[in-house]
């Protein structure tokens, strides 16, 4: 697919002003995993067709899932919000994800099935809100339509979630008792887009990151999970501003390669049609054309 050339007539510093500016919103859709012996996962918090939970790479949902229990980072101060995997329903979506398999079926949903951890979470809607996937409005057809047309903006992409890297383990009191702390740091790393791809039911986005270098993670593992944002911008007036997007699910790394002196990682994941389409298909026929007896 050939890209177009795309400037916006602004100051870079202004870009970059107007890129940031969608932090705040992603960071309270960014569902950060911390398991009890300190693996660290992404996800992004969702909603659809009336189900409220996880959206993430399916072997990070399969690995955190294994565990009998684990923690949410939920907020920026020092907190102890631990989950059981049995309040959670692991749902992949395609063919179960396959160990060591770069390509393919890589996406999972995991609903949130106790009521009470769900009021909890909504309690925290500083920090916490989930993006309902239900209701696109066309954007993704419409911005499917900029990628085949070849007009896709390549600069106003971004990945976030919790690289590895920047897990830091302290032991840590709260009310006289000694515990280990895992302190993440939540991320939201620019990229330029690299292509797209529609096989079969699923398609991929292909990002290109920084690794290494200034704040860029020299490792992306850790951010398996974590949302592809498409930060559109809008033009009124004269004045732009900058909406987010839940444009894809980081899965895959790959090696490190040198462009322009520069380090840099293709960073790839399911994009809209798998997310906009097959994940509200599988909720769909799962549990609401074909519901489920519980007596």
């Amino acid at each position: 697919m050939r890209k177009k050339n795309w400037v916006l007539s602004i100051p870079p510093n202004e870009i970059e002003r107007l890129l940031a500016s969608t932090a705040p919103a992603i960071y309270r859709r960014v569902a950060i995993i911390v398991t009890e012996d300190g693996e660290v996962f992404s996800g992004v918090f969702v909603k659809c067709l009336g189900f409220e939970g996880i959206l993430t790479a399916g072997h990070s949902a399969s690995s955190f899932m294994a565990q009998e229990q684990f923690r949410l980072v939920v907020s920026k101060l020092l907190h102890r919000f631990t989950v059981h995997s049995r309040d959670f329903e692991h749902v992949p979506i395609g063919r179960p994800y396959e160990p060591d398999k770069i390509d393919g079926d890589d996406l999972s949903f995991v609903i949130i099935r106790n009521e009470n951890l769900l009021c909890s979470l909504r309690n925290l809607s500083q920090s916490v809100e989930f993006h309902d996937i239900t209701k696109c409005n066309g954007t993704p057809q419409r911005i499917l339509g900029e990628f085949h047309a070849g007009e896709v903006q390549p600069i106003n992409w971004g990945v976030a979630g919790c690289p590895r890297e920047k897990v830091d383990v302290k032991i840590e009191s709260q009310q006289g008792e000694r515990f280990k702390a895992s302190m993440v740091t939540v991320a939201l790393i620019q990229c330029n887009f690299d292509s797209y791809e529609l096989r079969g039911k699923f398609d991929y986005i292909t990002l290109l990151a920084g690794s290494g270098f200034e704040d860029f993670p020299s490792d992306y593992n850790g951010m398996s999970g974590g949302g592809i944002w498409y930060q559109q911008f809008f033009s009124e007036n004269g004045h732009y501003r900058v909406e987010p997007i839940l444009a894809g699910i980081v899965c895959w790394q790959y090696r490190p390669t040198q462009r322009k002196g520069y380090r840099i990682r293709k960073i790839q994941g399911h994009g809209f049609v798998s997310i906009y389409a097959q994940v509200r298909q599988t909720l769909y026929e799962e549990f609401v054309e074909n519901p489920r007896d519980n007596n």
